[in-house]
């Protein structure tokens, strides 16, 4: 691979790009661009990892060090083989750690990694120079065809044929004579990249622009810098409590957040049959299900202990025994465990402990589903905590789809529908990744994870040690009361939905979260 030339670039990215070039085996291609953006204090430094992965290295860090400059890196893997950004990621990871001028930095800007994924990465030089790199699929997702399409950039994403590159390399094992064989590999790479800056260039102008606050009593004029959103969950977060929130949250004790969290799971998703259906069959879906359930009273203010609940109160979570009516066998069942980390819907033989939403046992009585033995729990107050936010949310959505801006009606899509997830946020016992290149750093000190039963894995390269641990991550701002009362609300709906089908004489065959398959 080559590069083309330097010189509109600073000397320390030119040494950054110098020393990459050193490990571009496997890596197809590393590609400058020039580009006039003059964005102070924030400038961009976007990589784009084909079609998976993409980065943007965001800004100045402790120095006048700045550039204006796009650069692309990807690597085609054969079928069946790891993602693109595993890969280039570990790679890249793995010969900085090798390199004797750029070092990871592990005291002031620690690597944050979420699920597998690194989404935040930064590295630093003995002359104070730092680049920082970000996951912007955390934050963008969906391809980067229709994200150009929906933002309108001047540049449009181009085309190749991958599956021809995939059967090369799967031939060659190599990326030898790739470039000679698919001549139009260099540019089609160039302009991913520079599609990809354009992007998140136009959606760090429209967050700012409606994220933007006056000053009022002791609260300063601003703006949401897009730099300290990690994903989209986050920027949503940070919009909800610029300009949405009026203090009726209470943030939970470790003690009532486990209680809590038991009754805390995702959507509904099942296959009522299994097999081949040689009939017509109907596909609906709810329109934005679990936003449109943001609208409706949800747990606020402080949460009351209560020893024994003697009827079910609203807004509640009640840990219950529960055992199926006759007649609720005869339909769905509402209620779900978790097995080996998986929900499933049995029916209750036996009386079967549950944390539950009020809600949910609100529904199981009324159509004679369950029996219930109510035992402790927590009350709440009821209050329109996200009404506001996902009105006028969709407001400004459907105004920006009437007046043809897809950016502006894809940047509030992305914040509606990251704008519940954030409560459920799990801050305790999380896997994460320390990793340490302290030269006084006693190795003995991971015997104190150890001993906790936290430590998961060890292992050390170079100078770097790396522990793989649950560790918690200090974040306070969530109830998962919120979310676990939204998704509670949003099963209720899907299931309500397959016993009025059912009631009709009619089968549903299959349910994902928002949507069900019926004959």
């Amino acid at each position: 691979p080559k590069i083309t030339a330097f010189k509109s670039l600073s000397s320390v990215l030119r040494a950054f790009l110098s020393f990459l070039l050193t490990f571009c085996s496997g890596i197809l291609a590393i590609l400058e661009i020039t580009l006039s953006i003059s964005l102070e204090p924030i400038n961009f430094f976007c990589l784009d990892f084909g079609r998976i992965f993409s980065f943007e290295n965001i800004g100045k860090y402790s120095s006048k060090f700045s550039f204006d400059a796009s650069i692309e890196f990807s690597r085609w893997l054969a079928p069946g083989s790891l993602g693109d950004h595993e890969i280039a990621l570990a790679n890249i990871q793995k010969k900085i750690m090798e390199s004797k001028i750029w070092k990871i930095d592990t005291q002031i800007n620690d690597m944050i990694e979420l699920d597998g994924r690194i989404l935040k990465l930064c590295i630093y030089n003995d002359e104070g120079h730092c680049i920082h790199f970000r996951d912007s699929v955390a934050m963008l997702s969906g391809s980067l065809d229709k994200l150009c399409k929906s933002f309108k950039i001047s540049n449009q994403k181009g085309k190749e044929d991958h599956e021809a590159i995939e059967k090369f390399l799967n031939n060659h094992y190599s990326i030898d004579g790739l470039k000679n064989a698919f001549p139009t590999l260099d540019e089609y790479l160039k302009l991913d990249c520079k599609c990809l800056l354009e992007i998140v260039l136009k959606f760090n102008d429209i967050v700012h622009e409606i994220s933007s606050v006056d000053a009022y009593g002791s609260s300063k004029k601003g703006s949401i810098r897009l730099v300290d959103c990690l994903t989209a969950a986050s920027l949503s977060k940070n919009l909800f409590y610029q300009k949405y929130y009026y203090g009726n949250v209470y943030f939970l004790t470790d003690e009532q957040d486990e209680f809590i969290r038991d009754s805390y799971g995702g959507g509904r998703t099942e296959a009522f049959h299994i097999g081949k259906v040689e009939k017509k069959l109907w596909y609906y879906d709810f329109t934005s299900l679990y936003p449109s359930v943001c609208v409706n009273k949800l747990p606020v203010g402080k949460p009351e202990y209560v020893p024994k609940f003697n009827r079910v109160s609203d807004y509640s979570f009640i840990k219950c025994m529960v055992r199926s009516t006759e007649n609720g066998y005869n339909h769905k069942p509402l209620h779900y465990i978790k097995k080996e980390g998986k929900m499933i819907f049995p029916y209750f033989d036996t009386w079967t402990e549950l944390t539950l939403y009020s809600e949910e046992i609100k529904y199981g009585l009324k159509h004679n589903l369950y029996e219930y033995q109510l035992l402790d729990g927590y009350k709440f107050q009821g209050g329109y905590l996200l009404k506001e936010f996902m009105k006028s949310g969709f407001q400004k959505k459907a105004t920006a789809k009437q007046n043809g801006d897809k950016a502006l009606a894809q940047t509030w899509k992305i914040i509606i529908n990251s704008g519940y997830g954030f409560w459920g946020l799990k801050s305790k016992n999380r896997d994460s990744v320390k990793l340490i290149n302290d030269p006084d750093f006693n190795p003995s000190r991971s015997y104190q994870y150890n001993e906790q039963d936290k430590l998961v894995n060890e292992s050390y390269y170079k100078d770097y040690t790396m522990l793989r641990v649950k560790a918690d991550i200090p974040v306070k701002d969530f109830n998962v009361s919120v979310c676990a009362a939204i998704s509670s609300l949003s099963r209720i709906k899907i299931t309500e939905l397959i016993h009025d089908i059912e009631r009709k004489g009619d089968k549903v065959y299959y349910c994902d979260t928002d949507s069900i398959i019926t004959s």
